[in-house]
């Protein structure tokens, strides 16, 4: 078994998640001044919000024997892809024709569900762009490793001694 960390956050989500983060600060601010249950109420909400988006992201990729293991935060665990439904890996770049349908757009990652044209549908849970792989399985999954062209020898050798 093999472990890759998650790749570190590129300008665009480090850009994104800073600058959430200021108008969140702001906000909670605002929030805490007024001294009111609804206030708080709203504030804590927000607290959530953040939790929630930093925990869904992937936080390390497994090789293993017979599975991709991608290991997100609590409460969501990991996801495992078997090697034997794994058809292609491969270098994978997010464009502007691709399309979120339902995700987190920067913040912390890019995570979610995408379509883009040559790939079709796809879950998504990217920390960098420039580091994006594609596994194209029964569902195709976009993760971002923090040494991508590794992590697909890697993976393309075990599954080459699978097949054997």
């Amino acid at each position: 078994m093999k472990t890759y960390r998650a790749a570190p956050m590129d300008g665009i989500t480090l850009g994104v998640t800073i600058s959430v983060w200021t108008l969140f600060l702001m906000v909670m601010m605002v929030l805490i001044g007024h001294h009111d249950v609804v206030s708080l109420a709203e504030s804590g909400f927000l607290i959530l919000i953040v939790l929630f988006t930093w925990q869904v992201k992937g936080y390390s990729y497994e090789i293993r024997e017979n599975a991709i293991v991608i290991n997100r935060g609590w409460p969501f665990g990991s996801t495992v892809i078997p090697l034997a439904d794994v058809r292609d890996v491969r270098r994978f770049k997010f464009t502007l024709l691709t399309i979120r349908s339902f995700g987190i757009g920067g913040l912390f990652s890019v995570t979610g569900y995408f379509w883009k044209r040559e790939v079709g549908g796809f879950y998504a849970t990217v920390t960098n762009l420039k580091q994006s792989v594609l596994i194209d399985a029964r569902r195709k999954v976009v993760i971002s490793p923090e040494n991508a062209d590794e992590f697909i020898a890697d993976l393309k050798n075990v599954i080459g001694k699978a097949d054997h």
